[in-house]
């Protein structure tokens, strides 16, 4: 099974917003050059956006093996978490050109973690 077959329909369509996202697309597009049997899975090196399982259930590391997300075989234990992305809507950045788009913290993200737009 996978997540699809019960996360696509019109009361729980997860799967669904999740195929036509930006991570959805660079799945689809590059998911055959991803190493899905390696444990654990290594961020930029294994697989290069989040899938259903980064977030929900994998051991995940970084570059240097320190672990960012232990493994869980419970699907609800990081609901509450934010491992990856922001959790707030934020307004587009004024110039196209995003590269140099920074936060107080460094982070190459549109807003702080509070959901203030930087």
């Amino acid at each position: 099974y996978t997540c699809s077959q019960c996360h696509s329909g019109p009361d729980v369509p997860a799967y669904k917003i999740y195929s036509v996202s930006k991570h959805g697309n660079i799945f689809a597009s590059r998911e055959k050059g991803w190493d899905f049997e390696a444990v654990p899975w290594k961020l930029g090196k294994d697989l290069t956006a989040p899938t259903c399982a980064t977030c929900h259930v994998s051991l995940l590391v970084n570059d240097e093996g320190a672990v960012i997300a232990e493994r869980s075989h419970q699907m609800s234990d990081r609901l509450p978490w934010r491992i990856f992305g922001l959790i707030y809507a934020h307004p587009y950045p004024k110039s196209p050109d995003i590269t140099n788009v920074k936060n107080r913290g460094g982070l190459p993200l549109p807003t702080e973690l509070t959901g203030e737009p930087v």
